[in-house]
C-alpha cells in the first residue's frame, strides 16, 4: 500500500509553477517546495548568455542569437555568436529572462503574444528544442 504524502501541491507548469489550488498536508513543506521550484529570475542578458552557452552546440542552431527588449533608455539588445544565420527574439526584459532561463515555455509565451521572433520555421523548431534543453535539462 502506498504511503500518504506529507504534502500535496498542484502547480501550473506554464505559469512559473504558480499554485492552482491550496496545498494540503504539511503546508510548510509545500511552501518550501514551491520556493525551490520558483527561484528568482536572472537579469535578461545573463539569462540569454546562459541560454546561448547551453544551446549553441545543438545541430541547426542559428549562428547568431539576437535578443531585443525595451529598457529605460530605449531599445537594448544582446548579440550572441557570429556568422551568417541569425535568430531574433524580442520581448519585455522579464519575458526574455523567463524564456532564456527556462522558467517559461517558449511556445506558450510565443502563443500568448508576449514574444516576437524573426527566423525560419526550422530555426523555430531548433530554438524550441534549445528552450526545452534549458528548461528540462534534456
Amino acid at each position: 500500500m502506498p504511503a500518504e504524502p506529507d504534502a500535496s501541491l498542484t502547480v501550473d507548469l506554464n505559469a512559473r509553477f504558480a499554485p492552482t489550488a491550496d496545498p494540503f498536508g504539511d503546508t510548510d513543506l509545500a511552501a518550501g517546495v514551491l520556493r525551490a521550484l520558483t527561484p528568482p529570475l536572472p537579469e535578461w542578458r545573463e539569462a540569454a548568455q546562459r541560454f546561448w552557452d547551453a544551446s549553441r552546440c545543438l545541430p541547426g542552431i542559428p549562428d547568431v542569437l539576437i535578443a531585443v527588449t525595451e529598457g529605460p533608455e530605449g531599445l537594448e539588445q544582446a548579440v550572441l555568436g557570429d556568422g551568417p544565420t541569425q535568430y531574433l527574439i524580442a520581448g519585455a526584459p522579464e519575458t526574455l529572462a523567463g524564456v532564456f532561463s527556462g522558467a517559461d515555455d517558449l511556445v506558450a509565451v510565443l502563443s500568448s503574444g508576449a514574444l516576437g521572433i524573426q527566423g525560419t520555421m526550422s530555426q523555430l523548431s531548433v530554438m524550441v528544442g534549445a528552450s526545452w534543453k534549458v528548461r528540462y535539462d534534456v
